[in-house]
């Protein structure tokens, strides 16, 4: 599955995804882009390929947890708090340098 991803930290703040795909995206406080959604719609794709300075993907979503940077597709529950090194398994359990709470 894929979804949208916004590195905040190349945002300039012009303002052309929030106009383009209001789907998906905000002006946060600093008047930079927020993702307000990670859907990919037509209009998300489009930024990702106007965007000035590239900070808009798409990219492929490997892991449905929600604190987890897993480099293997799984789907551990929202108690994960891996960290960068995870790799979940097969059976939705998380190995490695790992402090899942299951």
């Amino acid at each position: 599955m894929k979804k949208v991803n916004l590195n905040k930290e190349r945002c300039i703040g012009c303002g052309m995804c929030c106009s383009v795909a209001s789907e998906n995206f905000t002006f946060d406080d600093e008047g930079r882009a927020s993702l307000i959604s990670e859907t990919v719609t037509d209009e998300a794709i489009e930024m990702s390929e106007m965007c000035p300075v590239n900070a808009i993907s798409i990219i492929e979503d490997k892991c449905n947890c929600k604190e987890c940077n897993c480099e293997e597709s799984c789907d551990c529950s929202h108690e994960c708090n891996c960290g960068e090194d995870c790799n979940c398994t097969t059976d939705n359990k998380c190995s490695g340098n790992c402090n899942c709470n299951k």
